[in-house]
């Protein structure tokens, strides 16, 4: 995630303002009653000049960036990147087939979760008719 701003500066040769999620979450996990994940997003959103190099980068945590960046034609490649996937270059861990199998299944358990939650249900019952029930 470090130079995931620094690679998709490289390969067209433009500056890349990448805005990153960040802090804390709690989620229960679909398909696993009674677990609640608690997590924290990484953050690292960061500015990356036209020539690959950072200019500026957050930690975990919100901020504001304010950065120069060179808007060069000579440094634009013109060339069109190979996608592979959901991926703009290829996986050195060789994981990828995983997260190909993995993330729908996942997303098909959150989408079951998500239509079958009563809670979810009463609140947006709540916000549709102005009650405070939904906080």
């Amino acid at each position: 995630m470090k130079e995931l701003s620094l690679r998709y500066a490289r390969m067209p040769g433009l500056p890349v303002v990448m805005a990153n999620k960040c802090g804390s979450w709690v989620s229960p996990m679909p398909g696993i009653p009674f677990h609640v994940e608690r997590s924290s997003f990484l953050g690292l959103s960061a500015v990356a000049d036209s020539d690959g190099t950072l200019k500026a980068q957050l930690g975990d945590g919100e901020g504001v960036m304010v950065e120069d960046v060179r808007l060069d034609p000579s440094r634009k490649t013109h060339t069109v990147p190979q996608g592979y996937g959901r991926w703009a270059w290829r996986d050195p861990y060789g994981f990828l087939w995983l997260l190909r199998i993995a993330s729908p299944v996942t997303e098909a358990f959150g989408r079951l979760w998500y239509s079958l939650s009563v809670e979810r249900r009463r609140k947006a019952r709540a916000l549709s008719s102005g009650t405070s029930a939904a906080k």
